[in-house]
């Protein structure tokens, strides 16, 4: 647009009684029309104003410009809401996602901390443990040995009491049965045949004498329970006290427990969040895919 200033020059006027007065002057070649208050009369230029108001009316015509910025306007101001809408949803989609990711990594600190206490009771535990493995597998060895013994020594007077018993029971036939000739030289040949066994068993016992008083000691003390010379028998294969170091186990068990259950509510409310972070990060793609979907729709309709 383009606004140029009238022809119209007004000048103050000071001649002739008429101070105070306006005149408009109308370039007309050598006459200008003089306009005062009242009446119009015709005059020289020259005779009436300075060379000042000549220039000031010589001047060259003013162009004044002005600029107007053109912009598309989108007519579907229902659309442009709606973009409005889910940008704000995304922005809003993304502040609780940022919240959740700080919280799993807060709660994953919490959880190092409690596993930073928690390994070390673990690996004295194992130590301990293995201990009363090691001494229990030797113990029971012990247990099996005095067992076997005790059924040795079981046996062995069942079958000396059982050959004595069958040596009476042939003198017996032989002094009292009925017998033929034949038949008393074939019990007399049996009795001699076990009477030999038994020397040769006896023997064999006398030759063993001192083993079997330990081997009795050894029961006895299996037969009256764990007694202190049981007890004695343990601290031989290398275990000193064991109900210290189940005391130690025990109490080391008690300090891991509630670390236990704390690492284990930690790792449910992590999974909880990580659900929580899934649903976030679905929620935030469908977002992002509806607010294309509206750009498109948009920049179609613009």
């Amino acid at each position: 647009m383009e606004i140029v200033e009238d022809s119209l020059k007004f000048v103050r006027f000071e001649e002739d009684g008429l101070e105070g007065g306006w005149i408009c002057l109308y370039e007309n070649d050598t006459e200008k029309i003089i306009q005062t208050q009242g009446s119009y009369q015709l005059v020289q230029l020259s005779s009436l104003v300075m060379d000042e108001s000549v220039s000031d009316c010589l001047k060259p015509k003013q162009i004044d410009s002005r600029y107007f910025a053109e912009y598309e306007l989108c007519e579907n101001l229902k659309l442009e809401t709606k973009i409005y809408q889910v940008e704000k949803e995304i922005k809003k989609n993304n502040q609780a996602w940022g919240q959740i990711s700080k919280a799993i990594s807060v709660r994953h600190l919490d959880k190092a901390d409690l596993l930073s206490l928690w390994y070390p009771l673990a690996i004295e535990e194992m130590r301990l443990q293995k201990i009363l493995n090691v001494k229990k597998f030797e113990i029971d060895h012990l247990n099996q040995a005095i067992m076997k013994l005790h059924t040795e020594m079981c046996t062995t007077r069942e079958k000396s009491t059982e050959l004595n018993y069958h040596i009476r029971s042939l003198n017996s036939r032989m002094q009292h049965g009925k017998n033929t000739l034949v038949e008393e030289k074939h019990l007399l040949r049996e009795i001699k045949q076990l009477e030999g066994t038994r020397d040769a068993f006896i023997a064999s016992e006398s030759k063993k004498k001192d083993s079997d008083k330990r081997r009795n000691n050894v029961y006895e003390t299996f037969k009256f329970g764990r007694d202190q010379n049981f007890r004695n028998q343990v601290e031989c294969i290398g275990v000193e006290d064991l109900g210290v170091v189940k005391k130690q186990k025990h109490l080391i068990s008690q300090r891991i427990q509630p670390l236990k259950e704390l690492v284990k509510r930690i790792s449910n409310e992590i999974s909880l969040l990580q659900v929580k972070l899934s649903a976030t990060e679905q929620n935030k793609n469908a977002l992002y895919e509806h607010l294309f979907e509206l750009k498109i729709q948009w920049e179609n309709e613009v």
